[in-house]
């Protein structure tokens, strides 16, 4: 199955979920599983948004030319010198979607909250999901 395929199979859970994004976190390799199955990126560092229609893939300098190599389905953003929350939060209220689906299987409490934090006045929600991707990588 194509990387392109398993990123539209994630977006038709989105109207189950009632959500319009899908946030993936990948902070030294909290999430790396789902995040190499959906973009074929295997990078320790990533942070993955995907719309309706577009999949954006943040990385830090380490990780940018293997990135476009791994994942060229991808739009891919350098973090910059930016704090992963802060830029994510951004990056959250400019793409549109006002509820984001968050795997709350992978993502730490620590970090959950962060994100709320910064997010808090700028309008995107997070809802956590209980593993979304793992569900899709279970049934082939």
């Amino acid at each position: 199955m194509s990387y392109q395929e398993r990123l539209a199979r994630l977006r038709s859970s989105f109207p189950k979920h009632e959500i319009e994004g899908f946030l993936l976190i990948n902070v030294e390799g909290s999430d790396s599983l789902n995040l190499r199955y959906l973009t074929g990126f295997s990078g320790t560092f990533g942070i993955l948004f995907i719309t309706e229609t577009e999949q954006l893939l943040l990385t830090d300098s380490r990780y940018l030319e293997r990135a476009r190599r791994e994942a060229p389905d991808c739009e891919i953003l350098d973090l910059g010198r930016k704090e992963w929350h802060e830029r994510t939060a951004e990056l959250l209220a400019e793409l549109g979607p006002s509820r984001w689906g968050v795997n709350s299987l992978t993502i730490s409490l620590h970090d959950y909250q962060l994100l709320q934090e910064k997010l808090r006045g700028k309008g995107p929600e997070l809802v956590p999901l209980k593993g979304p991707v793992e569900g899709l990588r279970r049934r082939k």
